[in-house]
């Protein structure tokens, strides 16, 4: 699903640059859960905005689900990334005027979905995620966990084949946080490959990978052994 090879990634500012990614190398199978660790500056975050096809690499090369993305610019870049990937955020970026019902269409509006099949869409995914209570809802009217519910049934609008979830529990109760760590898995179960980016340790017990960051590398790539001893009970 995801081939990294050799990435690197530097910032510059005018005389002064920073390179947040160095050589990193390492490949996603299709229907993995993988966590994203490091601490604040590690670049677990540029990772993600390069899987996200949201930033370009400087060196080495990333095939995302048989398609080489370097090279790939404009609105070829916009529409592998609108096809291909689902995004989940620290800050939910719902839209303040809209119901929760049409937040959830946007993204299949921009795909050209008509619309009576863009709202059938919208209300099963927010079913999936148990907000059908919620549809008129407009953000200011949600929960904190509630608003992240509606981001992930968003994310979920173009059938993605990766869904990208960037600190997704960073906002959220200790109830909240559990409820949406169960969605994430109830979708990486019916098959969706799950990236969540996090600097909790905690958080990321929960999925079957974790790859660390130090200082712009991967300093340790390991399965979840805690998750394959549950799964063989």
């Amino acid at each position: 699903m995801i081939q990294l090879q050799g990435i690197d990634k530097i910032y510059k500012t005018g005389p002064i640059s920073f390179q947040a990614l160095k050589d990193v190398s390492f490949t996603i199978e299709e229907g993995e859960y993988v966590a994203i660790m490091g601490h604040s500056g590690s670049g677990k975050s540029t990772m993600m905005n390069i899987l996200g096809c949201l930033d370009a690499y400087d060196a080495g090369s990333y095939v995302l689900d048989g398609i080489d993305i370097s090279g790939v610019k404009g609105n070829i870049l916009s529409k592998i990334r609108c096809d291909k990937i689902g995004f989940v955020f620290q800050s939910y970026n719902l839209l303040a005027k809209h119901s929760a019902l049409e937040n959830v269409e946007l993204p299949m509006m921009y795909n050209g979905v008509p619309k009576k099949e863009r709202k059938r869409m919208a209300k099963e995914l927010l079913a999936l995620v148990g907000l059908s209570d919620k549809e008129k809802n407009k953000p200011t009217e949600l929960s904190g966990g509630q608003k992240q519910r509606v981001a992930i049934a968003r994310s979920l609008a173009n059938s993605p084949a990766i869904l990208l979830a960037d600190e997704p529990t960073g906002n959220l109760d200790s109830v909240s946080e559990k409820e949406i760590l169960k969605i994430f898995q109830d979708i990486n179960d019916g098959g969706v490959t799950v990236l969540m980016v996090t600097h909790e340790a905690d958080i990321a017990t929960h999925t079957k990978r974790v790859i660390s960051f130090k200082d712009g590398r991967i300093v340790s790539d390991q399965e979840n052994l805690q998750r394959r001893i549950e799964a063989g009970r």
